[in-house]
């Protein structure tokens, strides 16, 4: 029993897909993850038994389990994976339909009762090249906004590496203006533009 599900994953500013391949079979239990995770992916296991477990399914620990993140080659790390390698679980078992999972990307932590917690890197991913002109850029931003109103902040800053033309587009579409430069704001030395955003108060009031 084989399953694909589409990830993703950032490295530095840049962000790249991971596919999260699931593999069953046999009737020895045993649950490996290969494609150079680091050891928070490989402590997803003991997440995903719980969280699946928690979350009303059923899992027979009776068969070997290989998760392999590609491309192989790149590092994997955090937390991320660990909704990827559930659903791709539950989707080789036939529990979820493939198509189903068809154009999403997917990326979670799951906490021990199933629930899932936001991780890091989520506008990279959303303007990475795959990812453009699905709105999930937008829908991230207007969230953000609409929670930071909420608590009364009244700007909102946001840092783009000054080559990535399409995360500019995107900022300066919602209303952000650049407010100035950081040089060699990131790791590979790259120069930053920071944008700004006034956002208006959001009273209860208002239905939020």
């Amino acid at each position: 029993m084989l399953s694909k599900v589409q990830s993703s994953a950032v490295h530095g500013i840049d962000a790249y897909p991971v596919e999260v391949e699931t593999h069953m079979e046999g009737n020895v239990p045993a649950f490996g993850i290969v494609g150079l995770p680091d050891n928070t992916v490989r402590e997803s296991r003991e997440r995903v038994i719980s969280a699946i477990k928690n979350s009303g399914f059923e899992f027979s620990y009776n068969r070997r389990i290989t998760i392999n993140l590609a491309p192989a080659n790149l590092k994997k790390g955090g937390s991320a994976y660990d909704l990827p390698i559930a659903i791709g679980i539950l989707t080789a078992r036939g529990e979820i339909s493939e198509e189903k999972l068809e154009d999403i990307v997917i990326l979670g932590e799951l906490a021990l009762d199933g629930s899932i917690r936001p991780v890091r890197g989520m506008l990279s991913i959303a303007v990475e090249a795959k990812n453009q002109r699905r709105g999930i850029g937008e829908l991230l931003l207007r969230e953000l906004e609409r929670k930071t109103g909420k608590v009364g902040i009244k700007r909102i800053y946001l840092h783009t590496a000054t080559k990535n033309l399409s995360a500019q587009k995107l900022f300066a579409r919602m209303g952000y203006r650049i407010a100035g430069i950081k040089k060699s704001f990131y790791p590979r030395g790259q120069d930053a533009f920071i944008m700004s955003k006034d956002i208006p108060r959001v009273f209860k009031n208002q239905g939020i």
